[in-house]
């Protein structure tokens, strides 16, 4: 079947219904309703990969014609009608008749023709092993699946990771990291993305040097691995900032003391 746009009936067509009408002793809008459908049997002749040429070969094209558009009556008159002088809707030769005026589609034809080659091509470069063809927004978001797809299997530092290096290498007087909740994780991958695992394990390993994480301060404050997930843990640790006085950097920045309980509440919010 021919995928054309609309059926094209000119201003003309309403005098010619009233005299086709006329001949077959029908009223002008049924008359109308037969023209119609033989313009639809019409665009739909012709080759699947050619436009619509309005023929209809054979025999018994008047046969063919006369059941299209559900004439009751005789075909012959059917036929008179239509080829009338007055009518010229077709020509009739021997063996086929030709519906005048279908040529007037071929033009609308070839340019779903090519719409419609373009969408195959299209679909042919983004035709998925699946069978089903992509949008620009589906191919967008498959690329950046399988780019998330491709990083996350070659990656080594997840959360879980890191989980497992604090409990394999923070101090046994630490308490060990059983649940790696979901705001845990969440941390866990933020800080994953500002250090590599090795870079962890020297961070793990400079707490495990430090008193006061340990536990001595006047408090009994020990290190977690809720602490570790801090954003500014890491920094403060690498900075000497937890490291024993006697033991620490000449060039790292002096400790602050916490002399009161609301100092050491607010550190330990991560406030100062």
């Amino acid at each position: 079947m021919k995928l054309l746009p609309y059926l094209q009936v000119a201003q003309e067509a309403w005098g010619i219904a009233r005299v086709f009408g006329g001949l077959l002793g029908v009223d002008s809008q049924k008359a109308i309703g037969i023209m119609l459908d033989l313009w639809q049997l019409g665009i739909g002749t012709g080759p699947d990969d050619g436009p619509p040429d309005g023929m209809i070969t054979g025999s018994d094209a008047p046969t063919v014609v006369a059941a299209a558009l559900s004439w009751p009556g005789e075909t012959a008159r059917l036929m008179r009608a239509l080829s009338h002088p007055s009518v010229r809707l077709i020509d009739i030769s021997p063996d086929c008749i030709r519906i005048r005026g279908i040529d007037r589609y071929a033009k609308a034809w070839e340019r779903n023709e090519k719409a419609r080659q373009r969408v195959r091509t299209f679909r042919e470069r983004t035709r998925y092993d699946d069978g089903t063809f992509s949008t620009k927004t589906k191919t967008k978001t498959k690329t950046k699946i399988e780019s998330k797809t491709l990083l996350t299997s070659t990656s080594v530092d997840e959360p879980a990771e890191l989980q497992k290096l604090w409990n394999d290498v923070a101090d046994s007087s630490l308490p060990r990291c059983r649940e790696l909740t979901a705001k845990r994780r969440t941390h866990a991958k933020a800080r994953l993305a500002d250090r590599t695992l090795t870079e962890w394990r020297t961070v793990i390993e400079r707490i495990n040097q430090s008193s006061f994480c340990r536990g001595s301060g006047d408090n009994s404050w020990r290190a977690t691995f809720d602490w570790l997930l801090r954003p500014d843990t890491a920094a403060k640790v690498l900075e000497g900032t937890y490291d024993d006085r006697d033991r620490a950097d000449n060039n790292a920045p002096p400790r602050r003391i916490l002399n009161t309980a609301e100092e050491r509440a607010a550190w330990q919010r991560g406030e100062i």
